[in-house]
């Protein structure tokens, strides 16, 4: 079986018309008959239902469907590494990161340190949502990832833990708890909460959810926001509060106060670089290298604050 094959049998499936699969890839119909019934003769079963003006996926072959689309998609991303590494002058990394792994001191630093250890290398870089950044590493539009959290689980994925957080609670100025010390998480049940949705990874909302279950509390959800800024914006109309990073105050929102959380979660808000296992990409594993040195070194944080 050759990749042709696959790709062949992906066109007459999406077509669910052999004539037009056939204009689709530039070749006569009866080569592709020929083809398709070759593969099916290959894999001794039937992929297809024929009808008298159309031809439709069977059971095996809609099966077959997922595997065939995953494994052209691996060659291609193959073939895109490979042309990437022959393309030394135009050396590149693209890097994922969402808001609040960005704001972190840690990533900051390690971008300057990456930066100084190979000045010939172009970053490009990339702020998105947690799940939208995965999918996209996962489709090969990225070489590395910086998200909050320990990552997902997916044997594809390997993880490097870059730094952590504590969390805090960003509340309205004007709300009475504003000028206290801190606040504690079974206090969190008595307040409009804001969740930020990280698609189908678990982010730090769900996380946070997952908390409040094993603690036995039910807090009142006031309202959700696909980005955590936009749940910080909500928190500045006074629509409720938010649970977030320390690293956010460096990002200063008028009318929003952020007040220590008391009671921490166990893996408070880690930062955390994930790559695809298999990738042999040289800069990046420079890149992972200058992380784990940047992971090492010890201080305190020193954010500038940022206005908004």
């Amino acid at each position: 079986m050759e990749l042709r094959h696959l790709r062949y049998f992906v066109a007459v499936a999406e077509e669910e018309h052999v004539t037009r699969a056939a204009r689709r890839l530039g070749m006569q119909q009866p080569p592709l008959t020929q083809q398709i019934q070759a593969l099916e003769a290959e894999l001794g079963v039937p992929l297809f239902e024929r009808r008298p003006r159309s031809i439709q996926l069977n059971e095996a072959g809609r099966a077959f469907l997922e595997d065939a689309r995953r494994l052209l998609q691996d060659a291609d991303a193959a073939v895109s590494r490979i042309q990437r590494y022959a393309q030394a002058a135009d050396a590149v990394l693209r890097i994922g990161m969402t808001t609040t792994s960005a704001l972190h001191h840690r990533t900051r630093a390690l971008l300057r340190a990456f930066r100084g250890q190979r000045p010939e290398v172009v970053l490009q870089l990339e702020e998105g949502a947690a799940a939208d950044l995965l999918g996209g590493l996962e489709r090969g539009e990225h070489d590395v990832v910086l998200i909050r959290g320990p990552g997902p689980e997916v044997s594809t994925f390997a993880t490097q833990w870059l730094s952590e957080d504590d969390l805090m609670v960003a509340v309205p100025a004007q709300h009475p708890i504003a000028h206290s010390d801190g606040i504690d998480l079974g206090d969190l049940r008595h307040e409009d909460l804001i969740l930020y949705r990280q698609g189908g990874y678990m982010g730090l909302s769900s996380r946070l959810m997952a908390t409040f279950e094993r603690q036995g509390i039910q807090p009142r959800v006031g309202a959700e926001a696909r980005r955590l800024l936009s749940a910080v914006n909500m928190v500045a109309t006074g629509m409720g509060i938010t649970v977030v990073p320390r690293s956010l105050e460096a990002l200063r929102i008028d009318s929003v106060i952020y007040l220590p959380l008391q009671t921490q979660p166990v893996d408070r808000a880690p930062v955390t670089m994930i790559y695809r296992r298999t990738d042999c990409h040289p800069l990046l594993h420079e890149f992972l290298d200058v992380g784990e040195r940047v992971a090492r070194s010890i201080g305190p944080a020193r954010d500038v604050p940022l206005e908004a």
